[in-house]
């Protein structure tokens, strides 16, 4: 019986070494993914924010679109498909 558990007691410290090694290797790895997931998760919660409050954003893109158009000799300039969205803006919000 004693050699049944003492043999238990080294598999078990063997396991607990290699799962420590594990670790630190993990660690390891890990760092080089660390900024470009920090950067992604950033970008995921702003997606959440627009999907959250959607008519605040149109409404800041829009003015900044009337603001920034100006600047820029007019909002004629810009995409047409954004016209429309601009005019859909313009008649919902008048």
């Amino acid at each position: 019986m004693k050699a049944r558990l003492d043999a238990l007691e080294r598999k078990r410290v063997q396991l607990v070494e290699r799962a420590a090694l594990q670790r630190v290797q993990l660690a390891v790895q890990f760092r080089q993914w660390e900024h470009p997931l920090a950067i992604a998760d950033k970008g995921l919660a702003m997606l959440r924010l627009v999907r959250a409050h959607p008519l605040l954003f149109a409404i800041g893109g829009g003015l900044a679109a009337r603001f920034i158009g100006k600047r820029w000799g007019g909002v004629r300039r810009l995409n047409p498909r954004w016209m429309g969205v601009l005019r859909l803006l313009r008649s919902w919000l008048l």
